[in-house]
């Protein structure tokens, strides 16, 4: 089992540090441009962003292993229905020359109907929440799912802040709940050897391509320990980032007012002055810290 595990996760790594510059180089013109009140980022303008599409297949590859594996087949469908969710909104701000893609309404569709195909296959694939009523069960995952992605999705907006923001929960579900399996440790891996390439000054964005794929593998990881809203407290970071997103639109939509310098957090502290390392760093402790608290409830 350990020797199988460590040939997907090196097979996964080597294949993002391969991969990564075949796609930059073939990428040089997927550029959408830089969101205009992100005048700190004028100096990204030019940088490819579509990096999850190296991500998904050294993710996919290193599953290979496992393929027989019920819970394999499931983390392998759900990072290709998000990934291909986040593809189609990177395509269409490329194809648009726009910082916006997909409409908000159409994505969040999407996402919705992905999360109940994984949602499904969780209880009926393998037999987990089999007490709770249907409607209860669909209801709430699809929301747990939903949120979960649109996270990870939101905290990837500094170089290497998703990366940092998620690994320490992906590691912790794998080691500490093995009927998720020993996915969420590839995708830590591609995401580590993703950092080669992202870390500042980023070579390539992962995009919403990338961005889904990682919040695909956190939500199937999540359903699958068991203990979802115990997990919960393992991604505080990111759930926070995307509240703060969240408290701002309904603040300026119901009360014409902003709570926020700017939104999701991190774009706030950036125009605070503080730098992208260090926030990005901070995210990395503050996702440790989380991760422990929520080992200690377990």
């Amino acid at each position: 089992m350990i020797r199988e595990a460590a040939k997907c996760l090196f097979t996964a790594f080597l294949l993002t540090l391969g991969l990564v510059p075949i796609v930059t180089g073939c990428s040089k013109k997927a550029t959408p441009p830089i969101k205009a009140e992100l005048e700190e980022h004028k100096d990204k303008q030019g940088t490819p962003q579509v990096g999850g599409l190296a991500m998904l297949p050294a993710f996919l590859c290193g599953c290979f292993f496992s393929f027989s594996d019920e819970i394999s087949k499931i983390y392998i469908i759900a990072a290709i229905l998000f990934a291909f969710i986040g593809f189609v909104d990177d395509f269409l701000k490329i194809r648009k020359k726009s910082s916006d893609g997909l409409k908000s309404i159409s994505k969040l569709l999407m996402q919705i109907v992905s999360s109940c195909i994984i949602s499904y296959m969780v209880r009926n694939n393998v037999g987990l929440y089999q007490d709770y009523p249907a409607w209860i069960y669909y209801l709430g995952s699809v929301i747990y799912i939903s949120a979960i992605i649109n996270a990870a999705n939101i905290v990837d907006g500094l170089d290497s802040l998703c990366i940092k923001s998620t690994v320490p929960p992906l590691i912790f579900i794998s080691l500490t709940f093995t009927q998720a399996g020993h996915y969420p440790l590839i995708m830590a891996s591609v995401l580590l050897a993703f950092l080669f390439y992202n870390s500042k000054k980023a070579t390539i964005f992962m995009g919403d391509c990338g961005a889904h794929l990682v919040g695909a593998v956190l939500a199937t990881s999540s359903l699958l320990s068991g203990r979802p809203f115990v997990v919960l407290i393992s991604m505080l970071v990111i759930l926070l980032d995307m509240l703060s997103s969240l408290i701002q639109i309904i603040s300026i939509r119901g009360f014409h007012k902003k709570v926020f310098l700017i939104a999701p957090l991190h774009h706030s502290f950036q125009k605070k002055g503080m730098s992208e390392e260090k926030i990005a760093d901070r995210f990395l402790s503050l996702s440790c810290l989380s991760t422990m608290i929520c080992s200690l409830l377990l």
